[in-house]
């Protein structure tokens, strides 16, 4: 693919078509709408655009900024741009309208012509009846005297237009009307008509039928279609391309605009980044590319997403595409020639839904590791868990399973969509440290995590299921039997030198392998535990003393306020 940031306007111009919307794609919107201008055929390179595309370049640059570029578009683009931008579920938004309609106006007589023309007359009945209302001279039931006034006037001798909301935008309404009667008198009497005996409520309506109808042929579905893009869909059950990748038919209902729509740039270090960058061209190409598309659709209309939010459009757009690469990955086992393969066969939105079934099944998972340590995924009590495990099972168990970010880069406190199959291994082998507290717990304290996580004061926010268990531990590396009992602040120096190999500055290997031996097949969250105890216990320096207040993976008894309590635990 060209890349755009090599060309001047001379050299764009001189690439060939095709060359010139992949050079247009990718870029940032004032980049594009620059270029555009600046070419020769720039009516024709805005026309390729889809709609959506386009949306969402005029919203970057903004509307004012953008006036030349959609004095370009046709008039089905402008309407479009209406269908997107301009309603509240089923609300025309009049303010929204008359945004486009200034720029539309400021783009001259034929970017007004071009809307006219294509807009519906429903919408625009409605538009102008929420300003004006219609006398008619010649109707015997209308008053004779004719009205007067600065917010009345006339086109011909027929009508009297009486504005009864005058503001700002009140002219912009009239220089509509002055356009519509000198350019189709035919047209204009019956906008007149209809704007006279029109039913506000039913305009609405029809006008909201009419824009979800176009929606839905351009790959929008309707609400409760899009909902069938979250039914997970089991790898066994994934059905095959009716057609061979490449060879969709045009009449295909995911069939759309021949044109990058609402999908991120195949520029990047995900696996499907990588083969749809280099695996595929051509036809192959286009129908993956118009797939993505169509499932961003569904995703954004799913999710009741408003199209001129471009956060939350981008965010979506990051989640469609991370989700595919989770099933592709999933399914090619990260193989860049596996991976051609399953596009070839399968379709996007199934894979999309695969993934979605893992998710959901990583859910139930999760939900199930916490009530076997019979706690409850919602409780406080989840909290007795050490970062990252507390923190990564709640974004598990959510609606829709987040990934934190923590579990690979500590001290990233954030969530994020499921990425890759990494990410899920990482996921999966956390769920396992869980599953495995239960066991763990009662081999080597005799009691469960939920009989541990009593002992947890309400206001220990440092006081985690580890420093139950490593006080177990430093209970059998001083040669008693393993206990929560609290240690004694006397015992810390005892335990420092039987724990510490001078030589590594570590723990005693033949401790690690004791403990392990004690618990074996839960290595994962054994490791964790002790990889905590060094760095906060062993590496305190051996020439400063151990103050038991800064000792947080250890329970440890204290004298406080003249009587004896317990670190991690609360005085009796």
């Amino acid at each position: 693919m060209p890349d755009p940031r090599a060309y001047s306007s001379d050299a764009f111009n001189r690439l060939p078509f095709r060359d010139q919307l992949d050079a247009l794609y990718g870029v940032s919107a004032r980049e594009r709408r620059d270029l555009i201008l600046a070419a020769p055929n720039a009516q024709r390179l805005v026309r390729s655009f889809a709609a959506e595309s386009l949306f969402h370049t005029l919203k970057e640059v903004g509307l004012e900024d953008g006036v030349d570029l959609l004095a370009l578009a046709s008039g089905e683009q402008v309407c479009a741009l209406v269908d997107l931008d301009c309603w509240k579920k089923d609300r025309l938004e009049t303010d929204g309208l008359l945004d486009w309609l200034e720029a539309i106006l400021e783009g001259g007589d034929r970017a007004a012509g071009e809307f006219l023309h294509s807009v519906d007359r429903d919408l625009l009945v409605l538009l102008l009846k929420r300003f004006v209302r219609v006398h008619r001279r010649d109707d015997p039931e209308e008053p004779d005297e004719d009205l007067e006034g600065s917010e009345v006037f006339e086109l011909d001798e027929h009508y009297q237009i009486v504005f009864h909301r005058w503001d700002a935008r009140s002219p912009l309404v009239r220089q509509l009307l002055e356009a519509l009667h000198e350019r189709d008198y035919s047209y204009f009497v019956t906008v007149m008509e209809e704007i006279w005996w029109g039913v506000e409520s039913d305009l609405e309506e029809a006008s909201f039928r009419l824009r979800n109808a176009r929606l839905q042929d351009r790959g929008f579905p309707d609400y409760y279609e899009a909902q069938q893009i979250y039914r997970p869909l089991a790898v066994r059950d994934l059905p095959e391309r009716s057609e061979p990748l490449g060879r969709a038919s045009p009449q295909s209902p995911e069939a759309l605009p021949a044109d990058r729509t609402l999908v991120l740039p195949e520029a990047g270090a995900s696996l499907l980044s990588q083969v749809l960058n280099t695996g595929f061209c051509g036809a192959e190409a286009g129908e993956l590319r118009h797939e993505l598309a169509y499932l961003v659709n569904r995703v954004l209309v799913a999710d009741g997403v408003d199209f001129a939010d471009r956060e939350r459009v981008a965010e979506k757009i990051r989640v469609a595409h991370d989700t595919v690469n989770l099933a592709l990955e999933s399914l090619s086992r990260v193989d860049v020639p596996a991976a051609v393969r399953v596009l070839e066969r399968r379709y996007v939105q199934h894979l999309f839904r695969v993934a979605w079934g893992i998710l959901l099944g990583l859910r139930r998972r999760a939900k199930q590791a916490v009530e076997r340590l019979g706690i409850a995924a919602a409780a406080a009590e989840v909290a007795f868990l050490d970062t990252p495990y507390r923190e990564a099972l709640a974004g598990f168990v959510r609606a829709r399973p987040e990934y934190y970010a923590g579990i690979d880069r500590p001290g990233e406190i954030r969530y994020r969509p499921f990425m890759s199959l990494a990410d899920l291994e990482r996921a999966e082998r956390l769920l396992a440290d869980v599953d495995s507290l239960d066991d763990l717990c009662g081999r080597l304290l005799g009691q469960s995590p939920a009989q541990l996580a009593r002992l947890r004061p309400r206001d220990a926010d440092d006081f985690r299921i580890s420093a139950t268990l490593l006080t177990g531990f430093a209970h059998l590396a001083l040669g008693r039997p393993a206990s929560v009992e609290p240690l004694a602040a006397k015992d810390l120096a005892e335990l420092r030198e039987a724990t510490l190999d001078p030589a590594t500055g570590r723990l005693r290997t033949e401790l690690r392998r004791r403990l392990a031996a004690l618990a074996p097949g839960h290595a994962g969250f054994v490791d964790f535990a002790l990889h905590r105890f060094e760095e906060e216990f062993l590496a305190i320096a051996p020439d400063r003393p151990l103050d038991p207040r800064f000792v947080t993976c250890l329970m440890i008894r204290s004298a406080k306020r003249g009587r004896e309590s317990v670190a991690g635990e609360p005085a009796r």
